[in-house]
């Protein structure tokens, strides 16, 4: 399972919510002193930008997990990546299920920096 440990401000996530699939990711602020600030960009599959979103601050040592397309219903039904920014290090992991079948696979997030 590809999880994000480094600590990143700065990574891309790809996500699919195609026909019976839905992603889901959880963010845990690794600073154990301060609120994490974090900034979404949204683009779809040719890159094109659907929207730009600030999660609620997490506090120093905690976490947010969600559907994508509860977070960011631009992502319904489709397939894309999301850019994400923060002010503080963060863990990452992300998930993709087929509603159909019940199976899910992790996507690989990929660090700037």
């Amino acid at each position: 399972m590809p999880l994000n440990l480094n600590g990143s401000t700065h990574f891309l996530l790809p996500y699919d919510n195609t026909a019976s699939y839905a992603t889901t990711m959880a963010i845990t602020n690794t600073n154990l002193s301060l609120q994490a600030h974090v900034n979404v960009t949204v683009r779809d599959a040719s890159g094109n930008f659907l929207n730009s979103i600030s999660l609620q601050p997490i506090p120093p040592g905690g976490q947010v997990a969600f559907a994508l397309t509860q977070q960011f219903p631009s992502t319904a039904g489709i397939m894309g990546v999301l850019e994400v920014t923060s002010d503080q290090p963060m863990s990452n992991v992300a998930f993709r299920f087929n509603n159909a079948t019940g199976a899910f696979t992790s996507f690989r997030i990929m660090s700037l920096n």
